[in-house]
């Protein structure tokens, strides 16, 4: 059985093998690519499911809900591992995993973004006040180094992914509603209100200062 409200987001595991579905019904459902059977229907969130993500080795997902909140599920099983987490006020719109799956890096409509630890629902650090809109879409670079924010408040925003310090913004001309790097991490598309794609060229990461 299918859902039973509309489906939001969708997400391939990294092994290809599986879909993970999430829906407007509050619940997140997975299924198997190649039978199209479904294999996975116990995960229930508290809210409508927005986002839904693989962890890059593929045990663990992540939804991200109407009411602000971020949970991690196992895969196999639909246990909830952590959360819910209460960080944001508003709806959660992106979640992307660092390389290593020990951080989650959230953005929201209240225009925050949040860093957690994946394995005990803790924030790192403070939130990231910096867009003054509905921040829409997250991506981060191949070797984990660069975020990218995109945000209705006209401009993506360049972070280094460790330090949350600012490398560059670059604004347009209508709400930006999706960012992506290239796969060789120079250069960044977006995707805006005004019908249009951008392609914009990633500055280089500022040299850390060795001290003797």
């Amino acid at each position: 059985k299918g859902h039973s409200n509309a489906v939001r987001y969708l997400d391939v595991s990294p092994d290809g093998r599986h879909l993970a579905s999430g829906s407007y019904d509050r619940s997140v459902k997975i299924w198997d690519l190649e039978t199209e059977g479904l294999v996975l229907d116990s995960i229930k969130c508290a809210a409508d499911v927005y986002f839904v993500k693989f962890s890059r080795d593929g045990s663990k997902l992540v939804a991200g809900s109407d009411d602000g909140s971020v949970s991690v599920w196992a895969r196999d099983t639909g246990e909830l591992l952590v959360g819910p987490m209460q960080g944001h006020e508003k709806t959660i719109r992106s979640v992307v995993w660092t390389l290593d799956d020990e951080e989650l890096i959230s953005a929201s409509e209240d225009h925050t973004i949040c860093r957690w630890n994946a394995a005990t629902g803790e924030v790192v650090g403070e939130p990231l006040r910096t867009h003054d809109n509905i921040i829409w879409s997250l991506a981060l670079s191949s070797d984990g180094k660069i975020l990218a924010s995109a945000s209705s408040d006209k401009t993506i925003k360049l972070w280094n992914a460790s330090t949350f310090d600012q490398l560059a913004c670059f604004t347009h001309e209508g709400e930006v509603l999706s960012v992506g790097f290239s796969p060789d991490d120079k250069q960044i598309a977006s995707g805006c209100s005004d019908k249009l794609v951008y392609l914009w060229d990633v500055p280089p990461l500022p040299q850390e200062k060795s001290v003797r």
